[in-house]
């Protein structure tokens, strides 16, 4: 994929995460679009009838309503959401929720930097990722 032409879905609730996220995103040139929706339900809700899907789900674990895990579980049973990349973002540092999320189907696993130099390197390393992923179009 592309870098900077890059349709972004991140499923977030913490405020601070998001403008963290969104901050890093934006001075990396990752993504051309940006999206936020705030719990698992209304991020499948959006997905079930969007046009144009994203070229990636960031996921945080820990959401209302739904969680990460249970939306990654159903957003694999849409057939036209089957293939969409995930990458959870998390404050967990589990291995065990890790490989949870792996098996669900997510394509990369990464921790909640805890600085805003991390998120930086964060959005480095979403770039790298991003490369690796097959172009959709």
């Amino acid at each position: 994929m592309e870098q900077g032409q890059l349709h972004i879905l991140l499923v977030e609730d913490n405020p601070a995460d998001v403008l963290l996220t969104r901050m890093a995103i934006e001075e990396s040139g990752l993504a051309q679009q940006l999206m936020t929706i705030a719990d698992g339900e209304s991020a499948l809700a959006y997905l079930r009838v969007t046009d144009r899907l994203p070229d990636l789900i960031l996921l945080d674990l820990n959401l209302p309503e739904l969680d990460g895990f249970a939306m990654l579980e159903d957003l694999r049973k849409l057939p036209h959401c089957a293939n969409v990349p995930v990458a959870v973002l998390s404050a967990s540092r589990s291995q065990q929720d890790r490989h949870h999320a792996l098996d669900l189907g997510a394509r990369a696993y990464f921790a909640k930097p805890s600085s805003l130099s991390g998120y930086t390197n964060l959005a480095r390393e979403l770039a790298v990722f991003c490369q690796a992923l097959p172009s959709t179009s």
